[in-house]
């Protein structure tokens, strides 16, 4: 009898089990696409599945819909007017009234393709809709498949270790985000810039992380019974530095300060990487333009030029004074994305760097990739490398969190 019962209660365990996976997997996010861009038009094409179009006017008190549909062999272009939005399909159809809403659902995968962008392959459903007079295009998108997606573009490692940690960093990120939304006035839970996280949809899914997400899918990480926002970059070059250092924050006690070798011995754990060293040389005369352009809205001679006047105990400089007919302060941080904006991304890599004034030209000596803030990415690879497991790796970047 006690037999029974136990399998019973057994089979029941079991049932609830597969219940919450299924309701977690269920669980969707708005992904804002293509929002630090404003465009009037893209092209959508179907690469799997029948795709059912819904066009919707709700302007006027009565709401008029049309319903298409695009296969494997069909692709739509959508315009943005004068009179609201404008779609024409492959066989011909042109709908020019012009609606305010359409969404797109119930295939497996599509292509959206914006001007000067390469094609975003896409899954879950899309809406696109009038917002400021401007085109909002918003994937609603399970959290299990965001997240494979955001991690197979952060993602760098081939250790499955490494790549398990970085996982959970990305998945906790992406439900602390869904709870702390950096858009509370926008349609949707976070965007696919870098104001959140990177998302170039399900193109640049990696077969890796595909394999392990299962064996670590919904573990969180967590300070407090509070879900943490994990902040991680390319390479620290040996040292991590604590967010309020870099950004004045004391509410993330767990990105702390220290070096990023294990047990204080060996090289660090990021010394394989390109950018653990790097030198840039800049001209000179290009510093005023660097600076009139960035900082001045153009208009020369404002700034000439520019000193560190904070720098932290690993050597990140937190605050630069930029100096000429007027004085300005900038956070380190917001200074090197002026930097990466004019001098392009692969430029100054972090600010960690010392200045070696040339005759007609300054050597930028830097270490680094990146905040230098939480996980070191290529650090992970390191460690993983070295025998630890993802949980090892996950304590020794947020230290104080637990895993749920």
């Amino acid at each position: 009898m006690n037999k029974s019962k136990n399998a019973i209660i057994i089979l029941y365990s079991i049932f609830f089990i597969f219940l919450n996976i299924n309701l977690l997997k269920a669980e969707e996010i708005k992904v804002g696409i293509e929002t630090e861009n404003t465009f009037t038009t893209f092209r959508m094409q179907s690469i799997i599945g029948r795709w059912q179009i819904k066009l919707e006017n709700t302007n006027n008190k009565a709401i008029k819909t049309i319903n298409e549909e695009i296969n494997t062999e069909d692709h739509a272009v959508i315009m943005l007017i004068s009179k609201g939005i404008i779609v024409k399909f492959s066989s011909g159809f042109f709908y020019e009234e012009g609606y305010n809403k359409i969404t797109i659902s119930d295939g497996e995968l599509i292509s959206l393709e914006f001007p000067g962008k390469s094609p975003k392959l896409l899954q879950g459903n899309l809406e696109v809709s009038l917002i400021d007079d401007e085109l909002s295009v918003i994937n609603k998108i399970s959290i299990d498949k965001y997240t494979i997606s955001c991690a197979s573009s952060e993602v760098i490692s081939c250790e499955p270790e490494a790549v398990k940690a970085q996982i959970i960093a990305v998945e906790s990120k992406i439900h602390y985000l869904k709870e702390h939304s950096k858009h509370p006035k926008d349609p949707y839970d976070v965007c696919d810039g870098s104001h959140c996280l990177k998302f170039q949809g399900t193109g640049f899914n990696r077969e890796l992380v595909e394999l392990l997400y299962p064996t670590i899918q919904n573990h969180l990480l967590y300070y407090k019974n509070k879900i943490i926002y994990p902040r991680y970059h390319h390479t620290c070059g040996g040292k991590i530095s604590s967010a309020e250092d870099v950004y004045g924050t004391k509410e993330e006690p767990y990105h702390l300060s220290h070096n990023d070798i294990k047990d204080s011995k060996g090289s660090e754990n990021c010394f394989h990487s390109p950018s653990f060293h790097w030198t840039v040389e800049i001209q000179t005369s290009s510093i005023a333009d660097f600076l009139s352009l960035e900082f001045a809205g153009g208009a020369d001679n404002i700034y000439i030029n520019w000193i560190p006047i904070k720098i932290n105990n690993e050597g990140r400089i937190l605050m630069m004074r930029i100096i000429g007919r007027k004085v300005k302060e900038i956070s380190g941080i917001e200074f090197l994305k002026n930097l990466q904006n004019f001098y392009g991304l692969n430029s100054i890599k972090s600010m960690r760097f010392t200045l070696e004034p040339l005759r007609r030209s300054i050597l930028i000596r830097g270490m680094g990739e990146g905040d230098g803030v939480g996980m070191c990415l290529f650090g992970a690879d390191g460690l993983a490398k070295k025998g630890l497991n993802y949980k090892e790796i996950l304590q020794f970047y947020y230290p104080g969190t637990t895993l749920k």
